[in-house]
C-alpha cells in the first residue's frame, strides 16, 4: 500500500476554506447545539461586545480567537452553552463616524439635523457593519449563532429608508413581522436569536429601570463633579478614551505666575497686617485658562523650598531642584525652608477681581491659601501647583480633602460662562495671549515657556453643578458588616438565611447562599468559590428561606456581586435565574426551572416560590 504524497508547502488559507466548507456541508455547528440541548450541564458566555462600527481589527480576532476555544472546550465536555455574540452599538465610536459622513462639525449640527433621524442612522451604520463583523467572524471559523449577514443589510437598507415600515424576519419559532424599528429593537431577544445588541430595547429599558431603582431607593442625588469633557462632541470623555485615541504630543505655551504673598500666618480667624512689598509664591502652569478659577497653591510637605531675592525686585519662593529651570536673569537664595513651613500662607489670587471668584469666596467665607499634596514634585515647574478645583479632576479631589470652593468656568462647549467678565463667551482654548497681557498688566505675569507634552486634543475639563450621582453605601456596607460576623464564627443570618464562611466545611449545595458576598470573600483565604457563586457553608435552611437570597438579587432588591453576569432576559417574567442557576440546580433532585419560570413569580417577577419549593426538597433529601 503506497501512501499519498503531501507537499511541503502547505497552502493553510486553502485548508482553512476546506474545513469551512465541510462544517457547512455537515451543519456541524447546529449538529453540535443539537447534541447538547438535552445536557443538564451549562456554561454560560457572556459575550463582551466590540463595537459593531468598522471592519474587525486584528486584536479582535485574537480575542476572538480565545472565545472560541473556551466555548468549543466546555462543549466538548458535553455542556449545553447559549453561543450568543454581542454587538456594542452606542457611543461616540459610532456617532463621530456618522457625523463624518454627513460633514457634521458639532453637536449642534446634529440638534439642527434631527436627533431622531440621527439615530436611526447610527443604529444602520451598526446593522451594517454588524453584518461585516459576522462575515469576518465566520470566516475566522468562531462558532455563534450567527445572524444573517444579509437579514443585517436589509434592515440597515429599510431603516435608513423608513425605519416605520413594516417588516417580517424569520425567528427559530417562526416569522416576526413588527416596524423596522421595532424588529431591530428585539434583536437578540430568545424569539428572534442571533446575536445581542446593546441598543436593544430591553437594554435600555433595563438601564432606566436600574435609574429608577436607585432613585427609588434614595441612591440616586444631585451632586458636583469634574470631569474630562469634549467641547467638540459635548459630551464627557471616558478614561479609556482619552488612554487609547485622547493623548497627542504637542507644545504649548505654560506660564510662570506670581502669586503675591497677603500673610504668612495659617490661623484664618485672625487678621495679618503682614504685607512685606513683593513677596510672591512663584506658580507654573501647562493651562492658563484654567487660572481663572485658582483657588489654592499646593506644595509638597518634604520638599525643600528657597527664598529668592531676584533682580527684578521681587522675592520669590519656589522648591530648591526648580530653581534652574525656573529663573531667568540674575538672583540670590536667601533662605531654606520645608514645604510644611508654607501651610497655611495666604496670598492674591490671578484673577480675584473677577465676580465668579469673589462670589465663590464670598459665600465660603474663603481666601486663597497654600496647602498639602504629597503628589507635588519639582521635576517640572517650580514645585508648587496651581489648584483649580473646578478645572481639573485632582483638583477637584483635594477641594474635597481641604474644604476648597470650586470655580466652575466653562460651558459643554468650552466657552467661558457669566460671571468672568471680559473672558465671558471666548473660547478656552483661543484665550492664552490675552490672559498672558491681562497678568501682565497687573504685575504678576513672570514668563512664559515653551512645554511639549502629552495633552489631550479633544478636551478639558469641566465642572458639573448638578451631576448624577449613585451611592451605595447604604445597600454595601451592611452586608460587609454581616460578612465579617460570619468570618469571624458569630452564625450571622441574612435576607433570612444563616451563613458561615469556613473552608473546611463548605457545601456545594449551598449555592442558593448569599452570592453577592463575593466581592469582599475573594480576597479571603478562608472563603472559596464554587462553579462562580461564593460557597456557604450552612447556606440552605430547611424551611428553604435561603431561596430569599436569590429571590432578592432577581428582583434587583439586592445589589448582588456574581463572579459572572447573570442574564437580564425577560427579567419581569422571571426568566433571570433559569440561564445561570436552573441547570446547576437542576443536577439535585433532577427538575429544572424551565417549566416554572412563567407560572410561579413573586410580585416582584421573582420565581421565589418555586426556589422555596426547590431548597425544601433539597433540604429534605439531604435528612
Amino acid at each position: 500500500m503506497s501512501f499519498k504524497d503531501v507537499s511541503n508547502k502547505a497552502d493553510f488559507v486553502e485548508q482553512e476554506q476546506e474545513i469551512l466548507k465541510f462544517w457547512q456541508e455537515t451543519d456541524a455547528f447546529n449538529e453540535l447545539r443539537r447534541l447538547r440541548a438535552k445536557s443538564n450541564k451549562r456554561f454560560s458566555f457572556i459575550d463582551g461586545p466590540i463595537t459593531a462600527n468598522n471592519p474587525m481589527g486584528v486584536h479582535h480576532a485574537w480575542g476572538r480567537t480565545y472565545k472560541d476555544l473556551y466555548q468549543r472546550y466546555h462543549a466538548m465536555q458535553g455542556k449545553n452553552l447559549r453561543w450568543q455574540n454581542g454587538f456594542d452599538c452606542q457611543g461616540l465610536w459610532v456617532e463621530v463616524e456618522v457625523e463624518k459622513e454627513l460633514g457634521f462639525k458639532t453637536k449642534r449640527d446634529i440638534e439642527e439635523f434631527g436627533l431622531e433621524n440621527f439615530v436611526k442612522l447610527c443604529k444602520a451604520r451598526v446593522l451594517n457593519y454588524a453584518a461585516v463583523q459576522t462575515e469576518q467572524s465566520v470566516r475566522l471559523g468562531y462558532w455563534m449563532d450567527w445572524n444573517s449577514p444579509d437579514e443585517l443589510r436589509r434592515l440597515s437598507a429599510m431603516m435608513k429608508e423608513d425605519a416605520q415600515q413594516e417588516v417580517t424576519i424569520q425567528g427559530p419559532k417562526g416569522p416576526i413581522t413588527g416596524t423596522v424599528e421595532q424588529v431591530v429593537g428585539m434583536l437578540g431577544l430568545v424569539d428572534v436569536g442571533g446575536s445581542y445588541f446593546t441598543f436593544s430595547n430591553e437594554n435600555n429599558y433595563m438601564i432606566w429601570r436600574f435609574l429608577k431603582t436607585c432613585r427609588d431607593n434614595g441612591w440616586l442625588y444631585k451632586g458636583r463633579d469634574v470631569m474630562p469633557w469634549c467641547a467638540r462632541c459635548g459630551t464627557g470623555i471616558s478614561q479609556h478614551e482619552i488612554v487609547t485615541d485622547g493623548y497627542f504630543e504637542v507644545t504649548h505655551d505654560s506660564v510662570f505666575v506670581k502669586f503675591p504673598i497677603v500673610s504668612k500666618k495659617s490661623d484664618f480667624s485672625q487678621k495679618s497686617d503682614f504685607s512685606e512689598a513683593n513677596e510672591a509664591l512663584l506658580v507654573w502652569t501647562t493651562t492658563p485658562w484654567t487660572l481663572t478659577s485658582n483657588v489654592a497653591a499646593a506644595v509638597g510637605p518634604e520638599l525643600t523650598y528657597v527664598k529668592v531675592q531676584h533682580e527684578d525686585g521681587w522675592t520669590y519662593y519656589l522648591a530648591e531642584e526648580a530653581v534652574k529651570n525656573s529663573l531667568i536673569g540674575k538672583y540670590e537664595v536667601v533662605g531654606k525652608m520645608k514645604g510644611e513651613e508654607l501651610l497655611g500662607w495666604t496670598y492674591r489670587g490671578p484673577f480675584d477681581e473677577l465676580p465668579a471668584a469673589q462670589k465663590a469666596f464670598l459665600e465660603a467665607d474663603y481666601t486663597h491659601r497654600v496647602i498639602p499634596w504629597k503628589e507635588v514634585g519639582a521635576a517640572e515647574g517650580t514645585g508648587i501647583v496651581h489648584i483649580a478645583p473646578g478645572c481639573g479632576a485632582e483638583d477637584f479631589q483635594l477641594s474635597k480633602e481641604n474644604d476648597l470652593p470650586i470655580i466652575a468656568p466653562l460651558d459643554e462647549n468650552g466657552v467661558y460662562v457669566a460671571g468672568f467678565d471680559w473672558l465671558t463667551g471666548q473660547h478656552s482654548q483661543e484665550v492664552a495671549e490675552a490672559i498672558f497681557e491681562n497678568l501682565r498688566e497687573k504685575d504678576m505675569y513672570y514668563r512664559k515657556q515653551r512645554y511639549a507634552h502629552r495633552y489631550p486634543h479633544f478636551a478639558v475639563s469641566i465642572g458639573l453643578e448638578h451631576a448624577g450621582r449613585v451611592i451605595l453605601g447604604v445597600v454595601y456596607d451592611p452586608m460587609r458588616d454581616e460578612l465579617f460576623v460570619a468570618e469571624r464564627g458569630g452564625g450571622a443570618t441574612l435576607n433570612g438565611g444563616p451563613m458561615s464562611v469556613s473552608g473546611t466545611e463548605t457545601l456545594e449545595r449551598s449555592l442558593l447562599g448569599t452570592g453577592f458576598a463575593y466581592a469582599e470573600a475573594e480576597r479571603r483565604e478562608n472563603a472559596r468559590v464554587w462553579n462562580g457563586f461564593l460557597s456557604l457553608s450552612q447556606g440552605v435552611r430547611r424551611d428553604g428561606s435561603a431561596a430569599l437570597n436569590l429571590c432578592y438579587v432577581a428582583c434587583g432588591r439586592l445589589d448582588g456581586f456574581w463572579e459572572r453576569p447573570l442574564n437580564a432576559w425577560d427579567m419581569a417574567a422571571g426568566s433571570l435565574l433559569v440561564e445561570e442557576a436552573g441547570g446547576v440546580v437542576a443536577g439535585y433532585d433532577g427538575t429544572p426551572f424551565g417549566p416554572y419560570r412563567r407560572e410561579i413569580v413573586c410580585s416582584n417577577g421573582c420565581i421565589q416560590e418555586e426556589l422555596a419549593a426547590q431548597v425544601s426538597r433539597l433540604a429534605k433529601s439531604d435528612g
